[in-house]
């Protein structure tokens, strides 16, 4: 097992150091209930997301997937928690298929920057009000999609 300090420099070498956060007052957002993580990481790729975590899993660290932190509330608090996995910088719409009424977008992209895409072509996704910050990831792990979803399954 490595040493926190391995464990950062590791981590940093995947994202780049602006991007890994140590500091209490940069890891307390990420708070849930009484626990704080000790690093707080921001990849910018869906790779380095992947290596980040297959990382935490060698090293046996608790990690928890962050996106925009608004369902962060729902479900029981972790027993321990090392690692803030922050989803913010996946936030791309890598396609949109206008015809066939799909976009693919990245797990930390809120949901109001796709009603901005959809909305212009008179077309929206069955999902909660869409003035909300929630990303995509966030409400479809929470299951918490909204009602609409009840009418357009």
């Amino acid at each position: 097992m490595m040493t926190f300090e391995g464990m950062r420099r590791s981590i940093e070498e995947v994202v780049g150091s602006a991007h890994v956060w140590a500091e209490p007052s940069d890891t307390e957002p990420y708070r849930l209930g009484n626990l704080r993580p000790r690093l707080v990481v921001q990849p910018a790729t869906p790779a380095q997301a992947a290596e980040i975590v297959a990382l935490a899993g060698q090293e046996r660290l608790a990690l928890v997937p962050w996106a925009q932190g608004t369902q962060m509330h729902l479900g029981q608090q972790p027993s321990r928690y090392d690692l803030a996995l922050s989803l913010v910088r996946l936030r791309r719409v890598l396609d949109y298929d206008r015809a066939n009424l799909t976009p693919s977008a990245e797990a930390g992209l809120p949901l109001c920057e796709v009603y901005r895409l959809t909305v212009p072509q008179r077309q929206f996704l069955p999902l909660r009000h869409a003035g909300t910050r929630a990303s995509l990831g966030g409400l479809l792990v929470t299951n918490t999609s909204g009602v609409k979803r009840l009418r357009y399954g």
